[in-house]
């Protein structure tokens, strides 16, 4: 059938068919950044997209400037031009610092000049640096601190829509920081977030005090699941990257690992209650030991398909975990009230004989109990069986020490 044609002079002027739209060939070239996760949460087409602009928020010291120097770094590390930095919130000692934590940081274009503080005349000055640059991205640190040296009462409004129309004009993204009160409230007009492509938060999660970052807004679809990023003193890392490089961590981690054990257990047997706050120190350092072991099976041999979205809780009293979502509780309560000799009346009848094997004390018990709800969420065990024993059993070879 025809599409029928658009008649009458005001009909052919501001209306028009999506099928009749030219979309540039740019838009269908995302910049990559090395990382699947990144480039997933981004757009559809999995990159950023040529003309993004993003606004990135969140409270002090939740690592946005972190996250947004990775970025740059990992688009220019992926074959693209360097990106432009720039730079109002951190000292140039600072910024060496970062190259030092983060690859490829020291190759990105700097720039502390404040175009801004010279109103229009030093906005098109900065247009034109940019647009001279050919950067892959722009980095603008922060909304707030170029706002507060123009001195106008619409300064952030001002610099959203600069920034906007130079990458609409020139297919350059742009990732602008936004700062937000401790109270988690934007510090600035909040309806900018809704005059940007994108909303990217990032948070710190109060219970398992790891950084994360979410779209809670996107017109370049993507994924909406929040993902984890590691600062250490090894480097930056985003999701499953941490899990995938053990070598980076797997010394430092069975070292911290043992000591926690062994803390744990040597501190157990002269008290009449569980030390609770030892054990949660044991528990967390093997769940993360056991995520790391097992990262690269996330994807084909569980339902919640990544180690980042398993989260530890300790509420009621009962010891569970629901492995639709990942969560794996271990109840303060329930392990407050192991007697001394909680190893004989611990699990099911049919595992009694395996825990036994290896219990010989209430603390050794309460680590079978963590590795017994890892083989439950990992397998996606929903009965008790005899696989289920030997799987448990598996485990409990591989760490030895746990019962040494």
């Amino acid at each position: 059938m025809k599409l029928q044609t658009i008649n009458g002079l005001l009909s052919a002027k501001y209306l028009k068919r999506a099928a009749d739209i030219i979309v540039p060939e740019k838009m269908f070239s995302p910049i990559r950044t090395m990382n699947d996760e990144l480039d997933a949460a981004f757009s559809e087409l999995r990159g950023i997209i040529p003309s993004q602009v993003v606004l990135m928020t969140g409270t002090p010291g939740t690592g946005k400037t972190t996250l947004a120097s990775l970025i740059a770094s990992r688009c220019h590390h992926s074959g693209h031009r360097p990106g432009v930095f720039l730079s109002y919130e951190m000292s140039d000692f600072q910024l060496k610092l970062q190259a030092k934590k983060i690859p490829g940081f020291e190759n990105l274009l700097l720039c502390t000049e404040e175009f801004h503080s010279r109103g229009k005349e030093g906005l098109h000055e900065l247009h034109n640096l940019l647009v001279e640059s050919q950067p892959s991205v722009v980095i603008v640190d922060s909304l707030q601190k170029m706002a507060a040296k123009m001195r106008i009462p619409s300064a952030q409004e001002e610099l959203v829509s600069f920034f906007t129309k130079f990458a609409k004009e020139t297919f350059i993204p742009v990732i602008l920081i936004g700062h937000c009160g401790k109270d988690g409230s934007y510090a600035g007009p909040a309806f900018l977030k809704h005059e940007v492509d994108s909303h990217l938060e990032v948070y710190v999660d109060k219970e398992s005090r790891e950084r994360f970052f979410k779209f809670s807004k996107n017109r370049f679809g993507g994924t909406t699941d929040p993902y984890v990023f590691r600062i250490t003193n090894e480097g930056v890392f985003v999701g499953n990257e941490w899990w995938s490089k053990p070598a980076l961590v797997d010394d430092a981690g069975d070292t911290l690992l043992r000591a926690a054990i062994k803390d744990f257990k040597s501190s157990g047997s002269t008290t009449a209650k569980m030390p609770w706050d030892k054990f949660r120190v044991a528990a967390e350092y093997l769940v993360h030991d056991l995520k790391r072991r097992d990262a690269n099976r996330f994807g084909t041999e569980t339902y919640v398909s990544s180690p980042e979205r398993v989260k530890m809780t300790y509420e009621g009293s009962r010891v569970y975990c629901e492995y639709k979502n990942g969560r794996l509780n271990f109840s303060r309560k329930f392990f407050e009230g192991f007697s001394t000799k909680a190893h004989l009346s611990l699990g099911y009848k049919s595992e009694k004989p395996t825990l036994q094997k290896y219990c010989k004390t209430r603390e050794e018990a309460a680590l079978w109990a963590i590795l017994h709800e890892w083989v439950h969420l990992f397998k996606g065990y929903e009965k008790h069986t005899k696989n289920m024993w030997s799987e448990i059993e598996r485990y409990a070879k591989d760490y030895n020490y746990l019962w040494a």
